[in-house]
Formats: structure tokens, C-alpha cells, sequence
């Protein structure tokens, strides 16, 4: 939902091809491979098909800041507690450096 409403109000564009894809931007594919786009508006197209993408899968620089706070501030407040045993403890603290 956040995504949503990040795309839809600072780059509509992108949302566009999210939602809709951006048929331009598909290059077909041969024996040899992927067929680069030609054209401008097929240029164009990849571009915000691949910014589609990274924005998506990756988020932009303010999201990932703010993932790298939270992360540390879970790092900085991990305590154990008495009544949880230490397997259950290790699993937290583990999945907490995983992240």
C-alpha cells in the first residue's frame, strides 16, 4: 500500500508501467539472446520498465536509509529475556543479523 501511494503521487509514470506494463519496452528474444530496443520510444520504454523494477524489488534511497535505522535500533535494543530459553533467544538474534 505504502508503494502504492509512494508511485502514484512522486512518479505516476513508473506507476503506469507497473500496472499497465510497457508493451514498447518488451524486446523480443532470439537464439542469440534478448533483441536490444531500436527505437526512442522503445529506449524510453526499458527505462522505466527497468525503474519499475528496481523501485519495486530494491526501493529507493529514503527506504533503504530508513530500513538500515530500524535494523540498527532492533540491533541496538536486543536483550534477552529470562523467561525464554537461550535456543529461542539465538533464533531471534540470528534472524535479527540476517536481515
Amino acid at each position: 500500500m505504502r508503494m502504492v501511494q509512494y508511485l502514484t503521487h512522486n512518479d505516476y509514470a513508473l506507476w503506469e508501467v507497473i500496472v499497465n506494463g510497457d508493451a514498447p519496452a518488451i524486446a523480443s528474444t532470439s537464439a542469440e539472446g534478448p533483441i536490444p530496443p531500436k527505437t526512442v520510444e522503445q529506449k524510453l520504454a526499458r527505462k522505466n520498465e527497468m525503474k519499475a523494477k528496481s523501485t519495486l524489488f530494491e526501493g529507493n534511497k529514503e527506504s533503504k536509509k530508513m530500513q538500515k535505522t530500524i535494523m540498527k535500533q532492533q540491533y541496538e535494543n536486543f536483550t534477552a529475556s529470562r523467561s525464554e530459553g537461550l535456543d529461542k533467544t539465538n533464533d531471534r538474534f540470528q534472524k535479527l543479523i540476517s536481515l
